[in-house]
This record gives structure tokens, sequence and C-alpha cells, in this order.
């Protein structure tokens, strides 16, 4: 990537990125310039970039996606495809909110999750988890993390039940 000092939407983009399962192979490249990327979605063997797309966003076919899950893909196909945002994002900067995620359950989870929450410093986040209601009630959570050094976050849940856990999350960026 290069770019000219204070002009980042200038900046060149020449990136590719590799997703191997299996028997399946995604090649995704950007070029172009940071303010108007060319994303292109390869695959071996050949499939169509909705399918690659699924397949690297979820693990499966769109065959087998939930309803929430298809959302979600189209979402992202017309991100990519057109620019524009999806109803979740558009959702989130009405809100006021940084993070607003649904998320599907899988075999013997909750069915659905939301999240939704905001950083009220750079390393404060709350939030609320909302659980969906499968085989027993719905749960709700609240949620605090506090990013005390560059690589240690604590984490805190609190339900209404007045169960909590407490955690201490070490993370590596490399």
């Amino acid at each position: 990537m290069t770019f000219e000092p204070g002009n980042l939407g200038g900046a060149r983009l020449d990136l590719s990125a590799v997703y191997r399962e299996a028997e399946f192979a995604a090649r995704i490249l950007v070029r172009g310039t940071a303010a108007a990327p060319e994303i292109t979605l390869t695959s071996d063997p050949p499939l169509p970039q909705d399918e690659v797309l699924a397949r690297v966003m979820f693990g499966r076919g769109i065959g087998r996606l939930s309803a929430l899950e298809a959302i979600q893909l189209a979402q992202a196909l017309r991100s990519l495809t057109e620019g524009e945002e999806g109803l979740l994002d558009t959702a989130r900067d009405r809100l006021g909110l940084d993070v607003l995620s649904l998320t599907p359950g899988g075999p013997g989870a909750e069915p659905l999750r939301v999240e939704a929450g905001r950083y009220l410093r750079d390393d404060l986040y709350v939030g609320l988890r909302q659980g969906g209601a499968g085989a027993g009630p719905a749960t709700s959570r609240a949620i605090i993390e506090w990013t005390v050094l560059p690589t240690v976050v604590l984490e805190s849940e609190g339900g209404g039940a007045g169960e909590s856990l407490f955690g201490i999350r070490w993370e590596l960026d490399y």
C-alpha cells in the first residue's frame, strides 16, 4: 500500500487474502485506491461470487444458510458491489451505537443473539446482549470490557438472575 501524506483516500491498495477448507479455496483481491477499492472473489473450484462469499463468511454454501445468514450475505454482496451500507450499518449509525450485531445460533444453542453497545472511551466498552428464547427462557446480559493494557482486556457480564461472569482476555495482533 502506498499513499501521499494527508491523502489516505488516494492510497493504492494491492491486497490478497486466501481462505481454505477441505476441498475449497477462495482468494479475495482488493485493488485500486482506498477511496474506491475494487474487490474480486475467486475460488477453486470456480463458483459464483455469492457462493464464494457464503463459504468465506459462514463456512458453508448458500443452500445451507439460515434466513438471517442469507440476509447478512445479501447485505455484504450489496456493500461489495454497490458500496452501500447494509441495514445493520444504517441502524447502528442512527442509534449512535458502535456495535449492533445479530448472530444466529447453532444446533443446541440459542437461535439468535442480538448485541448492542458503545465505546465510552477508546478502552471501555459497555453493551447489552439478548439471547433468543429457544429451549429455555431468553437471556439478557450487561457487558463491560475494559482494555487495561494493549494486550489485556478485563471482561464482565451480568444477567438478570443475579449471575455474573468475570474474565481476563489476552490478545496478540500479528
